[in-house]
C-alpha cells in the first residue's frame, strides 16, 4: 500500500474512534472541519488523482453523518470560519453552515455549474442515510463537474429542488 492509502485508511479510523466522544469529537472537527472537507473535496475532484475513492467517500460520508446528530458534534463549527462575515445571515446549526461552505467552495471549484446544480447536490451529500446512495450520488456528481454543460443538467435539478421544498 502506498502512503496516501495508509494515510486515508488512519484518518477513517481516527474518525470513527472520535464518534463516540462528543467532546473529542467536537474539538477535533472544530480545528479540523473545512481543512478536511476542502482537501477530500480537491483531491476526489482532481481527474488526475484516482487511488483512494473509496477512503475519501467513507470520510466524507462519516463526517456528513455526524452532523445529522447534534449529540456528537456540539459546537458551531462555523466560530473558527475566516470568511464567517461572508455568511448572512449567520448559520444556526451545523447542518446549515456546511451546507453554506460545501455550496460556497464547490462553486468557487467549479463556475462551469449552476448553483441550483450545486445546491441540489450538497443537500443530497447531507441527506442521505444509506451509504450506497451517498456513493452513487457522489459519482453522479463528479460525473457532472466532468462531462455536462450547466445548461444540461439544470433543469434536471431545480425539478430535485422543488420535489424536495414540497417534501418539507
Amino acid at each position: 500500500r502506498n502512503v496516501a492509502e495508509v494515510g486515508l485508511a488512519l484518518l477513517f479510523e481516527m474518525i470513527q474512534r472520535f464518534a463516540n466522544n462528543a467532546d473529542v469529537c467536537t474539538k477535533f472537527y472544530r480545528d479540523y472541519f473545512r481543512k478536511l472537507v476542502h482537501g477530500i473535496f480537491a483531491v476526489m475532484t482532481d481527474t488526475l488523482h484516482k487511488p483512494g475513492f473509496e477512503l475519501h467517500v467513507n470520510i466524507l460520508y462519516i463526517i456528513f453523518q455526524l452532523l445529522n446528530e447534534p449529540t456528537k458534534i456540539n459546537a458551531p463549527l462555523w466560530q473558527e470560519d475566516p470568511d464567517l462575515i461572508s455568511y448572512s445571515p449567520p448559520p444556526s446549526s451545523n447542518h446549515e453552515y456546511t451546507q453554506r461552505y460545501v455550496s460556497k467552495l464547490l462553486s468557487n471549484s467549479f463556475p462551469n455549474m449552476q448553483q441550483l446544480q450545486i445546491d441540489a447536490s450538497v443537500k443530497g451529500m447531507l441527506s442521505l442515510k444509506e451509504y450506497s446512495a451517498f456513493v452513487s450520488h457522489i459519482r453522479d456528481f463528479l460525473v457532472q463537474t466532468k462531462e455536462f454543460t450547466a445548461t444540461e443538467t439544470a433543469e434536471i435539478f431545480a425539478e430535485t429542488v422543488r420535489q424536495g421544498q414540497k417534501m418539507v
